[in-house]
């Protein structure tokens, strides 16, 4: 997959996630039913555009079974979000990891439990 081309709009993300927490192909009515569900009050029209988005960005793919086209994800919710992070990354930070730790730390919105987790995780590339 050309990740350059990975860039869902913030919508079409809201449709990756009901199919990331899914784990499984799911039929455009039940995207649509899973997204009321979560309050998201788009029309089926729209959700139905997002979709054909997605699939004509290969973002998600389509299969036929029986008379309905059930859709999945091409990529997992944690290699895209490797993707998104070096994309913001780079973006904002010029590459510097450093940079962006900072950043978090500095915004409060750092836990102690999850900083504590970070310590743990750069203490294995050691």
């Amino acid at each position: 997959m050309n990740k350059e081309l990975l860039k869902p709009s913030e919508a079409e993300l809201e449709v990756m996630k009901v199919l990331w927490e899914e784990e499984k192909s799911l039929s455009a009515p039940e995207i649509v039913q899973r997204l009321k569900e979560k309050d998201i009050k788009w029309e089926k029209s729209t959700i139905y555009t997002l979709i054909d988005r997605l699939v004509k960005k290969k973002i998600i793919k389509q299969e036929k079974k029986d008379k309905l086209y059930y859709y999945s994800p091409s990529i997992s919710k944690e290699e895209y979000a490797k993707i998104e992070t070096a994309r913001v990354l780079n973006k904002l930070f010029n590459g510097s990891v450093k940079d962006l730790i900072a950043a978090l730390v500095e915004s409060g919105n750092l836990k102690k439990e999850e900083f504590e987790e970070i310590k743990k995780l750069l203490g294995k590339e050691e």
